[in-house]
């Protein structure tokens, strides 16, 4: 039982991201050993004021364009629209003709198939 427990199976495929312990360093039960990249799960997100949601319906589409793959331009498809809750809300200035607004966390996935895009990259959304 011991010798099945040195090695390790992936839960899915993708790529290490980050390997934690040291060589020759004693890692405990349950402690994380690395990090998986899962590429074939592409999505991006942004945070969005509530009045700007109605040109982002769910299951809608809009245009996106990513800096750092020569200002590419495609089409991304809504799947996630969550309240982020009382923290990230804004305050309205006036007492009378303004009113407090939410901010929503939006996700979308790519139309396209684009392996150049990575986590982390900076995506710009296209009104």
């Amino acid at each position: 039982s011991l010798l099945e427990d040195q090695y390790l199976l992936a839960p899915c495929d993708g790529q290490i991201d980050a390997v934690y312990p040291e060589e020759s360093e004693l890692v405990s039960l349950g402690a994380p050993i690395m990090s998986l990249l899962k590429l074939s799960d592409k999505w991006v997100t942004f945070n969005v004021r509530e009045e700007l949601l109605n040109d982002m319906p769910m299951g809608g589409e809009i245009e996106i364009m990513i800096p750092a793959l020569d200002q590419k331009k495609t089409k991304a498809k809504i799947y996630y629209i969550r309240d982020l809750g009382t923290y990230a809300t804004w305050q309205a200035t006036k007492a009378t003709g303004q009113w407090d607004s939410k901010t929503f966390e939006v996700k979308a996935r790519t139309i396209d198939t684009i392996p150049a895009l990575r986590p982390g990259m900076s995506v710009v959304y296209f009104k």
